[in-house]
């Protein structure tokens, strides 16, 4: 029998009251609103340290943005080069106390050996401050040398613009080329920074540097250079030295090598060098042409005697032969 009892309708899921795909587009409109509402929180205003700038990377002092610190000329900074806009709870603050820029200083430069430098008695050097050294009179025969920048000053960072320079006796033994001769900077004795030029003598290239100076370690930089003698053969290399030391990367010409003819010279010689031949050839030849001739004479003259005989021979025949009577 059928219940007259009334149907229960099925129960139905509750729905939600934010649905999944509508979450996200909520969630970042409420990240927007929360920005917003930060977007007028500003910083503070920081002015310019004594002796330097403060300066707004973006040109506001507003929640995110930041300002840089730099310092004047002979100053430096002490503290964060860059500060941040930053919130604290709901108040916008920066991310650290502002730097100061304080004078660059120098402590005293280095004493040195067997020298001073000026301002001896000075503590504290200011930026730029510039201090000279000097060497003192040697006690021998043979002077101290200054090595180095004679003049230095307090620079950035506290630092001296360059080391501290030595004194010490700096003297370079006699240069001596073989088959050379020096033509400058002539001096009995070399010391520090000496300059000295040499050339070769005649028939001889130079190998090196025609200029050498005295060096700081008491040799000649470059070395002293060689001449080596030219060779004139066409089928002789490059000559070579059994010294030790660099080969010439450059061989002038033969004809740029002092006392040799240049190019006109020889074209001159090589024309007095024809001259002369054509001459001897003309000799020559005149004197078989005169011996031709001479010879020629000689024999036209000898059959001409012969002819001159034989008519009169035949003649003595004719005479002799003929008959008595007609002889009477």
């Amino acid at each position: 029998m059928a219940s007259s009892a009334p149907r229960m309708a099925p129960r139905g899921r509750r729905k939600c009251p934010f649905p999944s795909r509508r979450f996200p587009a909520l969630l970042l409109a409420a990240l927007v609103l929360l920005l917003s509402s930060f977007s007028g929180e500003t910083c503070p205003y920081l002015g310019d340290p004594l002796n330097g700038q403060a300066i707004l990377a973006n040109g506001t002092y507003e929640f995110g943005y930041q300002i840089h610190f730099i310092c004047n000329e002979g100053y430096y900074l002490i503290g964060k080069e860059i500060l941040y806009c930053e919130l604290k709870g709901s108040v916008a603050i920066w991310s650290g106390k502002p730097p100061i820029c304080e004078k660059v200083l120098c402590t005293p430069p280095p004493k040195i050996k067997n020298g001073k430098h000026t301002f001896s008695e000075v503590e504290v050097f200011e930026y730029l401050d510039a201090v000279t050294y000097s060497c003192d009179p040697a006690p021998g025969p043979d002077p101290f040398a200054l090595i180095g920048e004679s003049t230095i000053y307090c620079g950035d960072n506290s630092v001296w613009s360059h080391a501290a320079p030595e004194c010490k006796v700096v003297k370079c033994r006699f240069p001596v080329v073989k088959n050379g001769k020096q033509i400058s900077g002539f001096g009995k004795k070399f010391y520090y920074k000496a300059t000295v030029m040499f050339e070769c003598d005649k028939g001889f290239y130079l190998t090196g540097s025609d200029t050498i100076v005295c060096d700081s370690n008491s040799t000649w930089d470059p070395p002293v250079p060689k001449c080596l003698k030219v060779s004139t053969s066409p089928t002789t290399k490059s000559p070579t030295s059994s010294a030790s030391g660099p080969r010439p990367t450059y061989k002038p010409p033969v004809s740029n090598y002092p006392g040799y003819p240049k190019p006109e010279e020889g074209i001159l010689d090589s024309l007095d060098d024809w001259v002369i031949a054509l001459i001897v050839i003309a000799i020559v030849v005149g004197v078989a042409v005169i011996c031709v001739v001479l010879y020629g004479y000689l024999q036209r003259r000898k059959k001409k005697g012969k002819a001159d005989g034989g008519a009169e021979y035949a003649t003595y025949q004719t005479t002799s032969t003929a008959p008595a009577e007609q002889r009477g």
